[in-house]
């Protein structure tokens, strides 16, 4: 069974990110690690609200407190909004992302020695 991977905005992206590195967590430690961000408590609630009702995000008690775990896992997310990206910029053609990518972005000689090798084992492992 597929599971469905929901749309998330930048701003509930930062709290998933911190429920994907530290869980069980409470809405209390999510709102402490993004102090640094001057969040209002509220909008971070509102966030983790949201994130709950788009079932990327669930909780259980323990007393009186909520404990936040991921539904969906970080690998999952990138994948589906990889592929989200590649449809919606490049209709869904890998090479003219690359391509792209390559041509506007300075490169070290040591991405360019690690793309190379990815793109030779893709090409040895498409042969099979």
């Amino acid at each position: 069974m597929k599971k469905n991977i929901p749309n998330i905005s930048n701003a509930e992206l930062e709290v998933m990110k911190i429920i994907w590195n530290e869980n069980p967590i409470t809405s209390e430690e999510i709102i402490c690690s993004l102090a640094n961000k001057k969040r209002n408590p509220q909008t971070i609630k509102t966030y983790i609200t949201r994130l709950v009702n788009k079932k990327a995000v669930s909780y259980s008690r323990l007393g009186r407190n909520y404990l936040y775990y991921p539904i969906i896992t970080k690998s999952e997310y990138v994948k589906s909004a990889n592929k989200s990206f590649l449809k919606n910029l490049y209709d869904g053609a890998v090479d003219k992302l690359v391509y792209n990518f390559i041509d506007q972005e300075d490169l070290a000689v040591e991405d360019i020695d690690r793309l190379q090798k990815v793109l030779e084992q893709k090409k040895r492992n498409s042969g099979k």
